[in-house]
This record gives structure tokens, sequence and C-alpha cells, in this order.
């Protein structure tokens, strides 16, 4: 019985990758809220789940990812502005989070642009010269 569930649920994090980027991004959000003081640091660790998202699912599914990361930040910077901006005035966090959302977007792009690159770089196989 044990096999046979373990060999259903074999594909299982394959077929549900960009649900765990999502809920990686939902949980590192609360997690940095919560349990963080400097928030700001953190900040770059949604890099690397753009990254992965670029990488695994596509432009498509990175940009909409670094979209939701950058909400999720705002909504938790409107639900409690105090914590955010204990160094600097609330206008200069808002302007570097307004980049850093830019910047977070830009990558999921670039990301993906890449892959694009790579793909058109590496070497065709070449037809042998007698057709076989």
């Amino acid at each position: 019985m044990i096999n046979r569930i373990l060999e259903h649920n074999r594909d299982f994090p394959e077929k549900h990758w960009e649900d765990f980027i999502i809920l990686l991004t939902l949980l590192s959000v609360a997690a940095i809220h919560y349990f963080i003081y400097s928030k700001m640091a953190f900040l770059d660790f949604f890099y690397l789940l753009i990254v992965l998202a670029g990488y695994y699912v596509g432009k498509r599914l990175a940009i909409l990812g670094a979209f939701f990361a950058n909400l999720m930040v705002w909504l938790f910077i409107f639900a409690d502005q105090n914590s955010y901006t204990r160094s600097a005035s609330a206008l200069n966090t808002h302007l570097d989070l307004t980049v850093w959302g830019g910047f977070l977007i830009l990558a999921a792009w670039l990301i993906e642009r890449t892959c694009q690159l790579e793909n058109q770089l590496k070497p065709q196989p070449q037809a042998d010269a007698y057709g076989s």
C-alpha cells in the first residue's frame, strides 16, 4: 500500500512546481515580516525565488511571481508602516521599495531572456555529410 502511494505521488513536485514557488513566496514574506527586525535587508531573498521561477516555470509565471511578491511586501508595509521605516523617512522607504519592486520584475524578465539566449547559443547537431 505504501509503495502504491509513493509511486502515485512520485511526480508530485514536478507537477506542482508553480504552487510551491507561490507558497514559498507567501511564507517568506510572512516570516520576514513577523520574525526579522531588519526587514529591508532580507528583501533580496526574493531574487532567488524569481530566478528559480524564471528557470523552471518560464517568463510569464516569473513575472507574475515578482509582481505577487512586490504586492505582498507592499500590503505588509501598509499594514504596519512603523516596522519598515525605522531608520529612514517614510518617503525614502517607499522610494526604495518601488525601485526594488521594479528591479524584481526586471530580473524575472531577464532570467527568462537568458534562458532563451542560452538555447540559441547551444550547438545544433549537424547532419552527416553522407545523409545518414
